[in-house]
């Protein structure tokens, strides 16, 4: 009886020893952290959605897919929260666009232009409003825990010469701009809101087409430079920036990023403004092959 309980308790000592030395393993597989870039959002506005690049690249392409052209190694596909008609309700459009990007548990949030209408819309009627609209695009963006990029506040008076292929003028209008003083406040306000996280990193966008738009080169990762002229950078609305300035954009992204510290390697981004322009175009292959079977089905029915 003694050597049955002996054994028995033998048996129960070396499961419990089995336990206690697999559990450390199995609790540090489960904690172990995802990879910065597999669950990447990038959520904003019109730059966000790749407004106009369909003239270059035949299809439309949000900025989610030059994105996944930076990377050197494939890795899961950017999801794309970028919304065109963010201005109509910027309050409520990024509430929408936030709860997607929630939902998804984002190991990454791109956001460059996501506060960008919650300062520029025509809603309001008073500057102090503009000041009022950005807190809440930073509470907004205070749901988020993972990384984040955002940007600053440009200025766009010039695009009020731009002009708009269906509107046939500018695509923005007085209202929408605000005073420079204004202007200056909030972007000192969202500098002060990142340089508050751990978390955020700020792109300087305002200063991007400032160099831009006195004509001089802007320096880009990697010894790159981007200049003018200007036809080459922005859209003919004066507003939107054309590919390369796109891709220009997101290597400055990702040099942030990398500079953050927050897991990703140099080693693991595609820099070479050429190369990856050259990968866009592979990755868009598919969707212009079969924007061009449809275009030669709808002419052959034409012809009959």
């Amino acid at each position: 009886m003694n050597r049955t309980l002996s054994l028995l308790l033998l048996v129960t000592l070396s499961a419990v020893s089995v336990c206690w030395t697999s559990a450390p393993a199995a609790r540090a597989q489960e904690s172990a952290p995802p990879a910065l870039t597999e669950r990447v959002v990038v959520m904003g506005a019109s730059l966000s959605a790749g407004l106009g690049l369909c003239k270059e690249l035949e299809v439309a392409t949000p900025f989610a897919r030059l994105v996944d052209a930076a990377w050197v190694d494939p890795q899961p596909e950017t999801l794309n929260l970028g919304f065109n008609p963010f201005f109509l309700s910027p309050r409520y459009n990024g509430r929408m666009l936030m709860d997607q990007a929630v939902a998804h548990d984002p190991t990454l949030v791109i956001a460059a232009d996501f506060l960008f209408w919650y300062g520029m819309s025509f809603h309001w009627d008073r500057e102090q409003d503009r000041l009022q609209g950005l807190e809440a695009g930073l509470r907004e963006l205070e749901r988020l825990s993972c990384p984040i990029v955002i940007g600053d506040y440009p200025d766009i008076r010039r695009a009020l010469q731009g002009r708009h292929e269906i509107l046939k003028g500018p695509i923005v209008f007085p209202s929408m701009i605000p005073d420079e003083s204004t202007r200056a406040a909030m972007n000192a306000r969202v500098r002060e809101w990142a340089a508050e996280r751990d978390h955020v990193v700020l792109v300087p966008i305002s200063g991007f087409l400032e160099a831009l738009g006195q004509g001089e080169p802007m320096l880009l990762p990697h010894g790159q430079t981007l200049e003018g002229p200007m036809d080459r950078i922005l859209q003919v609305d004066l507003l939107h920036p054309k590919l390369d300035a796109c891709l220009a954009l997101l290597v400055t992204v990702m040099d942030q990023v990398v500079r953050a510290d927050w897991g990703l390697r140099e080693e693991q981004v595609r820099w070479s403004l050429p190369e990856l322009r050259a990968q866009v175009f592979r990755l868009t292959e598919p969707k212009r092959e079969a924007a061009l079977a449809r275009r030669r089905y709808r002419a052959e029915l034409a012809g009959r």
